[in-house]
């Protein structure tokens, strides 16, 4: 893999090393998006709490209604595969659904079209599409966050300076790093910045402490808090205490309720640690350009020890 490739280092490509190695290289060598009807709201809440015209240059909403069996079938395709030569693509999507040999592709193309081809022109436009039914939720998750009495005081611009996606490039271990914080609250007053990322989920809020370590929130908070000691030490802020990382989440089934998760100090020192220890496995993988099987299963050629089982 081309070296320049791994920097700067970022957590999501951190992570991605701590899946497989293998996994680690594809995402790097191959910079494609992924499409799921099953759209995740949480990057749509993110632009909409900076400002509606963020949202307006990132997303179209339409009034779709997604298909099912085989239509769902030949439109994942196409969203999929935006990149290819239309009409080869539907071909392709016709054959893939798998429709009975007497159904004639004129037909089902006719009807295809009527409904999804202005979306699929939308999309290759370079804008995500949105359903007026995920549109609404969006308002409701952004309206939650603002009128929440326990997260209202996130978006005071009297008592804080805020900062939306701060970008942060910022050197550790000697390692070029980049990092890109949802809201940044500076307290003047009371001389503490504190670093929250805004989150959606789908199950119930009072599981979410599981996803905060199934996603890896905790190795986040900690690459964050990295990245913001280094940008205030820079900034004029190097007196100013770093409060501790807080996800503020809201359900998309039951918005209404929002909760404030706090990742405690010896979270982050772990995180931290386990951040080093990746950093030192990437190098490795780099040095030896190796990335068939993980380092131990190099050093120990091939051989996966089982003890009692």
């Amino acid at each position: 893999m081309n070296r320049e490739l791994a920097f700067p280092i970022s957590q999501s490509s951190l992570k991605n090393l701590l899946v497989h190695p293998n996994f680690y290289r594809f995402k790097k060598e191959n910079n494609t998006k992924e499409y799921s009807t099953a759209f995740s709201i949480g990057g749509a809440v993110d632009s909409m709490i900076i400002s509606e015209e963020e949202f307006n240059k990132k997303y179209n909403v339409v009034d779709i209604t997604y298909p099912s069996g085989k239509g769902l079938i030949m439109l994942n395709h196409m969203l999929t595969n935006l990149n290819g030569i239309y009409e080869e693509e539907l071909l392709s999507a016709f054959k893939q659904a798998d429709y009975a040999e007497s159904t004639k592709f004129e037909t089902i193309r006719v009807g295809f079209e009527s409904k999804y081809k202005g979306i699929i022109d939308k999309l290759q436009e370079g804008k995500v599409i949105l359903s007026t039914e995920q549109y609404n939720l969006v308002l409701d998750i952004v309206n939650s966050f603002k009128t929440n009495p326990f997260t209202q005081d996130y978006f005071n611009s009297k008592k804080y300076k805020i900062i939306d996606q701060l970008k942060i490039n910022f050197v550790y271990l000697d390692k070029g790093c980049i990092a890109i914080l949802d809201r940044v609250l500076i307290d003047k007053k009371n001389k503490t910045i504190r670093v929250i990322d805004w989150k959606t989920s789908s199950d119930s809020l009072s599981n979410f402490t599981k996803s905060i370590k199934k996603y890896g929130y905790d190795f986040q908070g900690a690459f964050y808090s990295l990245a913001i000691k280094a940008w205030a030490d820079e900034n004029g802020y190097k007196s100013y205490t770093i409060l501790p990382y807080q996800l503020i989440v809201e359900s998309t089934k039951y918005p209404g309720a929002p909760l404030i998760f706090e990742l405690s100090g010896i979270n982050i020192i772990r995180g931290v640690e386990k951040i080093r220890n990746t950093i030192d496995i990437l190098m490795w993988h780099l040095d030896n350009d190796l990335w068939d099987y993980t380092e131990e299963i190099y050093k120990n050629n091939g051989i996966i020890q089982v003890d009692e089982l």
